[in-house]
């Protein structure tokens, strides 16, 4: 189930049934965000926590920018991220236009928007689980790569230290094999 979703309600009030129903569905409005224009859901976007699904109201717009751009624009921002579009109406034109601007899915807002959202939610529940996993597999990734930089970093400050990094950047540079010798215990 979606942790942090993004609802791109530019009329302010259009998506409201829709925030409602998302919240009955997950049991909290907590994670529920609602944003009013395109430079909020972009600006969102790169922020923490991660956005783990994204609607936007189609084909409306924020007068700067309508509902394919900012699909488009969360393309852009993040390829893998849910993104549903949301009309008022159902119409095979205006879904084939949003899935061609980059929505995910194409959500009709309406009758029965309770049952419809849980299945809706049930569908990218497997895609959200899995960018999660992703998420927390390229933290851990780098962070294990952090330790085993600082496990080889040299430390100290003097001006023989300061000599030899300075010979290991001149060496470093050349593709050949170098022997380091010196007394045992030195850390060669």
């Amino acid at each position: 189930m979606p942790g942090h979703i993004l609802i791109v309600d530019c009329a302010r009030r259009q998506l409201a049934s829709l925030r409602e129903a998302l919240a009955a569905a997950r049991g909290t409005h907590e994670g529920l965000e609602v944003v009013g224009r395109a430079a909020d859901l972009f600006a969102r976007l790169s922020s923490e926590p991660p956005i783990d699904l994204v609607f936007v109201a189609f084909p409306e717009g924020d007068g700067t920018a309508n509902g394919a751009e900012m699909l488009r624009g969360v393309r852009a921002a993040d390829p893998d991220l849910p993104a549903v579009a949301v009309a008022e109406r159902g119409d095979v034109t205006l879904a084939s236009r949003a899935v061609a601007a980059g929505a995910s899915d194409f959500f009709v807002a309406g009758d029965h928007l309770g049952e419809r959202v849980v299945t809706l939610l049930g569908k990218v529940g497997r895609v959200v689980s899995l960018r999660r996993r992703a998420r927390l597999l390229l933290e851990q990734n780098r962070r294990f790569n952090q330790s085993e930089e600082d496990r080889y970093r040299i430390v100290g400050e003097s001006a023989e230290i300061r000599e030899v990094i300075a010979r290991i950047d001149r060496v470093a540079a050349i593709p050949r094999p170098v022997l380091i010798v010196g007394e045992r215990g030195t850390g060669k």
